[in-house]
């Protein structure tokens, strides 16, 4: 579950050394490039990947970080990759659009695309041809053999739909059908009573689907909502994950995780094969 991490709560459950920038007291309980390590000098971003081995598990005891000096620099390797950001002088982009309009325009004049528009293609059924005997009768003056002939008469062939594109599991996106879910983020003054009336459900169901959801929900806190249902009988309890990155599958992602990757593609509704999406919102079944 995605949540403000509050260190009287996850005592023991988290590293110590672990919290957010502007606040080495408070960390997030997911992975998240917002996580640094402050046993490090100077302090910085921890890889998702490292923060699931060490820093979010019992197991932050064996980070050889934790266990080494505090003045040493973060290991290879562990670190979160910086982008550098591209900030344009002024003028320089009116330049830039003013010089991509002019080439769309001369490659436009020598493709002949100003006098010569392209017909938007048909999608044509398909035809099968079949083949149809015809006997002409027989001349008795002449005596001949009757003579067979092949007519072709067409068969037209529907062409099935293309199936449509799945919408990736934004905040507030509507998914799976028995119950359906979403992933909400609380707002300022939201609670269990007011959440479970808007989206008619009930409070024990919002607590039952949740992995170890606390009895006071926080501002900025992720968690899951059954909606227009209350039964949950027949679900597991969920933890939240963001996928940063994206463009990566279904299945590569559950091998990353370490998850089964059947109940990770039924209880998130997605089809074998399926590519998340950069901060696309996924369920993980405990």
């Amino acid at each position: 579950m995605n949540q403000s991490s509050d260190p009287n709560l996850l005592r023991g459950k988290l590293c110590p050394h672990l919290g957010v920038e502007d606040d080495r007291e408070t960390a997030l309980s997911f992975p998240s490039e917002h996580n640094c390590c402050f046993h490090v000098k100077p302090p910085a971003r921890v890889n998702l990947v490292q923060q699931r081995e060490y820093c979010l598990s019992i197991k932050y005891t064996s980070c050889p970080i934790y266990s080494g000096e505090s003045a040493q620099k973060l290991p290879e390797g562990w670190g979160k990759k910086k982008t550098i950001e591209f900030k344009p002088k002024p003028g320089m982009l009116a330049a830039i659009v003013v010089f991509l309009v002019c080439v769309v325009i001369l490659v436009s004049f020598l493709l002949g695309l100003f006098n010569k528009p392209e017909t938007p293609a048909i999608s044509l059924p398909t035809v099968t041809p079949t083949t149809m005997v015809f006997m002409e009768s027989p001349t008795s003056e002449t005596g001949n053999i009757p003579v067979a002939t092949e007519t072709l008469a067409p068969i037209v062939t529907e062409v099935p739909p293309q199936p449509t594109d799945i919408q990736p599991h934004m905040l507030e996106i509507v998914f799976s059908t028995n119950p359906q879910l979403l992933v909400h983020r609380i707002q300022e003054g939201e609670g269990f009573i007011m959440l479970a009336e808007k989206y008619q459900t009930s409070v024990d169901a919002i607590k039952a689907i949740n992995y170890e959801l606390t009895d006071s929900l926080l501002y900025n806190q992720i968690i899951v909502l059954p909606v227009n249902s209350t039964d949950v009988a027949n679900l597991p309890s969920f933890s939240v994950y963001q996928e940063q990155e994206g463009n990566v599958s279904i299945e590569e992602l559950a091998d990353r995780m370490k998850i089964d990757v059947v109940s990770f593609r039924t209880y998130n509704d997605l089809p074998e094969g399926y590519i998340v999406s950069p901060g696309e919102w996924l369920l993980i079944p405990h």
